[in-house]
């Protein structure tokens, strides 16, 4: 059985440490231009290919993550990245499809019910500004055994709350991405000559 929700841990690119930093590709291009006494070249003289950068760390988040939580999961597939339009709200999410171990999840959430409960309520607990679409209480129908394995949404959430639990975080995985997946300038041969 497989679940279409969200990856847990990752909370977006926008503010955080998977936001693209030009600034490695152009001290190198100026590292370039300058053995070659060029002048200097500063961000407006790239071309940066920003959708390839964000489609390759997230599948090499959706990888990174289905090793981290190996033992909640048997496989995690990539789907598609989803940015919203504005970053007011929300921010950039994964969609995949992840295929649970089930017991291993419940198991764990009934070992850990006031964690679960505390990670509910500061998540879904509606207040000025936010109405939550779920219920903040662990005994709702909402996150009933069937609904946390199932449902679009529960499966990603009770995975980020034990990925949470287990200090696994973005910086977990970011250190194998960095060294995997870079920023290109589309014209850097130009840049280089």
């Amino acid at each position: 059985m497989k679940t279409e929700t969200y990856l847990p841990v990752f909370k977006g690119f926008y503010g955080s440490i998977f936001e693209p930093d030009e600034t490695n590709e152009i001290d190198y291009i100026n590292e370039l231009r300058a053995e070659k006494e060029l002048p200097e070249i500063d961000y407006d003289d790239c071309k940066f290919n920003y959708s390839e950068y964000y489609k390759d760390v997230s599948k090499c988040l959706v990888d990174e993550i289905a090793g981290e939580l190996s033992e909640f999961v048997e496989s995690i597939e990539f789907q598609q990245l989803k940015s919203p339009q504005f970053y007011n709200f929300t921010n950039d999410y994964i969609d995949v499809i992840i295929k649970p171990k089930q017991d291993a999840i419940i198991n764990y959430i009934h070992n850990y019910k006031s964690e679960w409960k505390k990670y509910l309520m500061d998540n879904y607990k509606s207040y000025d500004g936010f109405i939550s679409s779920y219920d903040c209480f662990p005994e709702s129908d909402d996150w009933n055994d069937y609904n946390i394995i199932n449902g679009k949404h529960q499966l990603g959430s009770a995975l980020n709350f034990i990925a949470e639990n287990e200090g696994i975080n973005e910086l977990d995985v970011w250190d194998w991405i960095v060294g995997n997946v870079s920023l290109e300038c589309t014209n850097f041969d130009e840049l280089t000559k």
